[in-house]
């Protein structure tokens, strides 16, 4: 945090602001383009911002360049933030959905979306969780949320439960995953086909509620949750891939980040910078459903 202000110069023209202080611009317009000659390089006067946090902010940049016949061209352009030079960066990735909508698949996700009261009230028969990754119930303690018929419940001790686990969550922030298809093929299982208790997909739900308006479907394969979270959640090319080579740079996930991830063999999400637990370590393709800093920043 610090007292902070920016400043442009340019050969000829340019203008610089930063997102979180929009109505700040620093700009700079050739004061002295001489008769016959070239441009000249000129250092606009500095704009205050007031107070910036620490972080990473997206930027606006607009540069001029005026050729001149008469004399050889310059062409520069450079951009100060407290007297020095600013190093930027290609920032691919943008948010994929506003905080709240992000919070919400958290919530699912670490059972954190129950009252904790409620918990403690009736910790033992409540069916709807936590159904969580951070506390990390094992197989028999995850599937045994659903209530499933004995063979049900079998079949289902066989299965990795990291992109149920991330079925469950969308399920409960409002994502329906339905019967998903890959090739014609029906890749999700209907939960109450099997005979489970839908309220743990739908913790929210009244007992009012009609039965067509619950989620029923979850994916039980890492893989295609990747194909369900690239067609239907992000609905675009991945952020960052984990060992990619931004991947150790701004990209790499921190805390406070909302990450959503998916390989052939593991789906989930980062909580809070968790993504260096092994269990919860992102893998394949990775989005940042939500990252602060790529709001507006605090002022």
């Amino acid at each position: 945090m610090q007292n902070a202000n920016i400043q442009i110069g340019a050969d000829d023209l340019g203008e610089f602001s930063i997102d979180a202080f929009p109505d700040k611009k620093a700009t700079v317009d050739r004061p002295n383009p001489g008769p016959a000659g070239g441009g000249q390089y000129y250092m606009g006067s500095a704009v205050e911002l007031g107070i910036m946090y620490k972080g990473y902010y997206r930027v606006k940049i607009s540069y001029t360049n005026i050729e001149y016949t008469a004399s050889r061209n310059a062409a520069r352009c450079e951009v100060c933030l407290n007297g020095s030079r600013v190093k930027f960066g290609a920032l691919r990735a943008v948010n994929l959905m506003p905080k709240d909508k992000a919070e919400a698949i958290k919530k699912g996700y670490t059972g954190s979306y129950i009252p904790a009261e409620q918990i403690e009230q009736n910790p033992a028969s409540d069916p709807r969780g936590p159904v969580d990754y951070v506390g990390n119930p094992d197989r028999a303690d995850f599937w045994g949320k659903f209530n499933l018929p004995e063979a049900a419940h079998q079949a289902a001790l066989g299965d990795l439960p990291c992109a149920s686990r991330l079925s469950v969550a969308l399920n409960r922030a409002g994502y329906r995953i339905g019967s998903y298809r890959i090739n014609g093929e029906q890749v999700s299982d209907n939960m109450q086909t099997i005979g489970s208790d839908l309220i743990v997909l739908n913790p929210e739900a009244p007992s009012a509620t009609p039965d067509a308006s619950w989620g029923k479907h979850i994916i039980k394969s890492a893989a295609n949750m990747k194909r369900f979270l690239r067609e239907k959640i992000a609905c675009t090319a991945p952020d960052y891939y984990e060992g990619g080579p931004q991947y150790d740079s701004y990209e790499q996930d921190r805390m406070g980040d909302i990450v959503i991830f998916a390989s052939g063999g593991h789906a989930g999400l980062t909580v809070d910078g968790n993504g260096k637990m092994s269990l919860t370590m992102p893998q394949g393709d990775v989005w940042v459903l939500h990252r602060e800093c790529w709001a507006a920043p605090q002022k």
